[in-house]
């Protein structure tokens, strides 16, 4: 059947199919239906045979490509044991390179020594504002007995870490007794380490009427000189105003509206040049763990302030003394604080020992301590010697040998001076 349909510009034919074509056409696929129909039982029927299934199987994957699905699959699963094979060696190099770290730690601890400088000893130490190692006991596993601290310090059995070596981080370590002595002695031994040959910021060491616990500019104190009063021994790593004069020490006063700072701000911006009382030029930078304690010295007396820095056992005075009266500031409280910026050091504190050459307190202490002894040795003899006599002496037995004189007592120490010599020397001719 034909159809024409007139346009402006001729005629288009438009041709329909016949019925006799498109009976062809269904008749060719029912045909080719059937074909496949029997095609599909005659596979099925293979496979269904057990002598010809596995050439069958073979035949097709051949055919349709499933070897090369099969070989694909085998490679994304040794892949996936190749990967979970890395993974395992990744874990067991970093668990290695953990326990190494915990080697190297636990070997620098070991070869650490704690050198106290001479004259500190145990009748000397004021106990309520000192420590040392080991810092955790089973009665203040996360704290030091008598100090707080806080922000980025973390306590371990060895020393006490005011930063980490990450960039701005804030960290403080407070003592919580008031010092009430008249004349005392701060040693205290310390490492500041980092990866870099240039760290920052650095920490400072406090005898202050306040206990700040929210960090500030100043090292980890506020940089206003009416926030709080008392006097600073700053550890200054980088060099801010370009002096070339860093690591530094600064001994900062800050008593009244006339010492050092009064009334002003602390600028650390420039090194605080305009508010040192002493300053002194001191390497106490350390590249690494294992590098040596460095130790300081801090002493009062009769007004006067005096610090002495060691390193690799050489000593050095920061400076000269320093006239301030600390007498009408009320309750201090020792204090250390730590700061880092864009650089960063590790700043470690290994021990803080306070001690007095007060003869009062020392004297109140001998005192203490001897009631102590005579108390233990009387509640011993009450004990072995019950009310009646001897009750495990036997009824014949020979009376008991006199027991030799107790040798005479150790008389009272003098501690305004060190020799130890001398002292035991002067106790063997009275008798000792």
């Amino acid at each position: 059947m034909t159809t024409t349909t007139a346009t402006g510009e001729g005629s288009v034919v438009l041709t329909a199919p016949s019925t006799t074509t498109v009976s062809r056409r269904a008749r060719g696929g029912s045909v080719a239906c059937v074909i496949r129909r029997v095609l599909l039982l005659f596979v099925v029927a293979l496979i269904s045979t057990p002598a010809l299934s596995g050439t069958t199987t073979a035949m097709f994957a051949s055919a349709f490509g499933v070897g090369a699905i099969r070989d694909n699959m085998q490679r994304l699963l040794d892949q996936v044991q190749a990967r979970k094979a890395g993974m395992a060696s990744e874990f067991d190099r970093t668990r290695f390179e953990a326990e190494q770290q915990a080697a190297r730690l636990r070997k620098d601890a070991q070869r650490t020594e704690y050198s106290f400088p001479n004259g500190v000893t145990q009748d000397t130490i004021v106990t309520a504002h000192s420590f040392a190692r080991p810092l955790l006991t089973d009665s203040f596993l996360n704290s030091v007995r008598h100090w707080d601290f806080g922000l980025a310090t973390v306590v371990t059995q060895d020393y006490v870490r005011l930063t980490p070596e990450d960039g701005s981080r804030e960290g403080y370590l407070w003592n919580d007794v008031s010092l009430r002595l008249k004349s005392w002695s701060a040693n205290v031994g310390f490492k500041v380490h980092g990866s870099g040959s240039t760290g920052a910021d650095g920490f400072a060491i406090w005898l202050s009427t306040q206990r700040y616990m929210t960090g500030g500019p100043l090292f980890g104190m506020p940089d206003t000189s009416n926030a709080w009063k008392g006097i600073g021994i700053i550890f200054d790593s980088f060099d801010n105003d370009g002096a070339r004069d860093n690591p530094s020490v600064y001994i900062l006063t800050n008593t009244d509206a006339t010492s050092y700072g009064g009334g002003r701000t602390f600028r650390t911006s420039d090194d605080l040049r305009d508010h040192r009382a002493q300053t002194c030029v001191f390497d106490f930078r350390g590249t690494n763990y294992g590098a040596p304690l460095i130790h300081v010295d801090i002493d009062y007396s009769d007004g006067e302030l005096l610090v002495s820095l060691t390193k690799n056992g050489h000593s050095t005075v920061c400076g000269a003394s320093v006239r301030v009266d600390l007498s009408n500031l009320g309750p201090l409280y020792f204090g250390m604080t730590g700061h880092t910026g864009g650089l960063a050091d590790a700043h470690d504190i290994h021990y803080f020992i306070v001690t007095t050459h007060d003869k009062d307190v020392m004297e109140e202490r001998t005192a203490e301590l001897t009631a102590m002894a005579q108390a233990m040795v009387a509640d011993g003899a009450a004990t072995a010697t019950p009310e009646g006599g001897d009750a495990t002496a036997e009824p014949n037995a020979a009376p008991a040998s006199p027991k030799p004189a107790a040798p005479p007592a150790q008389p009272p120490r003098d501690f305004s001076h060190h020799d130890e010599k001398a002292e035991k020397e002067r106790w063997k001719a009275q008798g000792g």
